[in-house]
């Protein structure tokens, strides 16, 4: 499966790349959990991560999406990344880390994303530097 699942998370950062929300949340079983460290809770189903999407394009709409590391091993994958990013004319670049389960289906069913917040809270103006 791990060549599959490759395969899976280079499709889902071309549709980020494309900004299409539809088809990225395509990828996502209807019961995904979605981790993310600016969240209380998990998001949870397919819908969910769709939104999440589709506010974080309008948030963010020159967004492009770099991929740096894929290491996959069984329904298992370590992928990191970096974005760049305009924000209210501020210059935005992070690099983020996910690991991810997939499920039977071969959609990802669970998603945990990991970042520095603070550094992006600085990019975006809204921390102060350090």
């Amino acid at each position: 499966m791990s060549d599959r699942v490759r395969a899976i998370i280079l499709q889902l950062t071309d549709c980020l790349n494309r900004h299409d929300a539809e088809a990225a949340s395509k990828l996502f079983a209807e019961n995904v959990l979605f981790w993310e460290p600016s969240y209380d809770a998990p998001r949870q189903g397919r819908a969910a991560v769709r939104r999440e999407f589709e506010g974080f394009f309008a948030m963010l709409p020159d967004i492009q999406f770099t991929s740096l590391t894929l290491l996959a091993d069984g329904d298992h994958a370590f992928h990191e990344w970096r974005y760049q990013a305009t924000y209210q004319g501020r210059p935005v670049e992070i690099r983020e880390c996910a690991f991810v389960r997939f499920n039977a289906e071969d959609l990802l069913a669970e998603v945990r994303i990991y970042f520095d917040r603070l550094s992006l809270l600085q990019q975006l103006g809204l921390a102060p530097q350090t």
